[in-house]
């Protein structure tokens, strides 16, 4: 009786521990890319330590809906509400073929949330379909622009 008290209290520690020490991490965009990254993340192991809290969607019809058992938190406008209140520490953006200012604004959101924001590789890259949690990157300048930067001959 003593044992089966004592092994519940060393699973609750370690599921704490678990939590305390992983990376909350927030998709923004619930769509085809959001859900391959959602399922490279629940089933790699290189993501073990991290715990998708959900996703987010300008599309409010998707609010509330299940994504690959992670709900659609809200839309863009919410990203301080909702890493604040699901202690998000990481943002990832999936939304490979959204303007370049749509981005611009999402990610000035993300950014002064203070979280690790990365991106996925763009739309041409994505294009065979095989996307991986490897790939992921911190935001360029040209994923800002979508186009690639002009360099001037000085």
């Amino acid at each position: 009786m003593g044992s089966s008290r004592m092994f519940i209290r060393v699973l609750q520690y370690l599921r704490q521990k678990r939590l305390v020490a992983g990376t909350n991490l927030l998709i923004v965009g619930a769509g085809d890319a959001g859900a391959m990254i959602a399922r490279e993340i629940l089933n790699s192991q290189f993501c073990a330590s991290k715990k998708l809290v959900g996703f987010i969607d300008d599309a409010k019809a998707k609010t509330g809906r299940l994504l690959l058992g992670a709900k659609v938190l809200g839309t863009r406008k919410e990203i301080g509400k909702i890493v604040e209140r699901y202690k998000v520490n990481e943002i990832i953006i999936a939304m490979p073929s959204v303007a370049g200012d749509i981005i611009r604004e999402i990610f000035q959101q993300c950014k002064s949330t203070g979280c690790i924001v990365k991106t996925l590789p763009g739309i041409y890259e994505l294009i065979d379909g095989k996307v991986t949690v490897q790939q992921l990157r911190s935001v360029e300048i040209k994923d800002l622009l979508r186009r690639d930067p002009i360099k001037l001959d000085l």
